[in-house]
């Protein structure tokens, strides 16, 4: 996977004053072998990049738009969660190893703000205002993808 920020994957004239925290959580543990994240340091300030760089479906920051900044290889283990917000520049490694790298990754926005996936529904974990309104189990949260006539399997990726 290129050099990214999350932001351009999303609709960023949607959600580019949303904070978005990603938390992604190795299910096995993830080294530079096995294709761990990448991270540039305070690259969250630079604002967001032109993702013009393309590796098959995957839009990336081209060598010439990179930000300086130190690298950090985010080597992490089951039980560990790298948390991470929508502008900050990462990557994966690639997988140079014989066994597959699973993590679970999940995004969080305060309940109102726009999510740059308007096409797409989010779920409600938790609402004091509304509690009728919180996705209690995958089904559910399936259930919303289906009753707005998509494919909840669908992968998002920038056109």
């Amino acid at each position: 996977m290129p050099w990214h920020q999350d932001l351009a994957y999303l609709n960023p004239e949607e959600a580019g004053d949303t904070l978005i925290i990603n938390f992604w959580i190795p299910l096995a543990e993830a080294t530079a072998d096995n294709g761990c994240l990448q991270v540039i340091a305070r690259s969250h300030r630079v604002g967001l990049l032109p993702h013009e760089h393309r590796e098959t479906v995957n839009i990336g920051v081209g060598e010439s738009d990179m930000p300086e900044g130190e690298i950090v290889t985010c080597e992490v283990r089951p039980g560990d969660v790298l948390l991470t917000m929508e502008r900050l520049l990462h990557r994966s490694l690639p997988n140079g190893s014989a066994t597959v790298r699973w993590s679970v990754d999940a995004r969080y926005c305060n309940i109102g703000l726009p999510t740059g996936r308007s096409h797409k529904p989010g779920f409600v974990a938790r609402s004091r205002q509304n509690p009728a309104s919180v996705a209690t189990s995958h089904h559910e949260w399936r259930q919303l993808f289906v009753d707005a006539g998509l494919d909840w399997t669908e992968k998002t990726r920038a056109e």
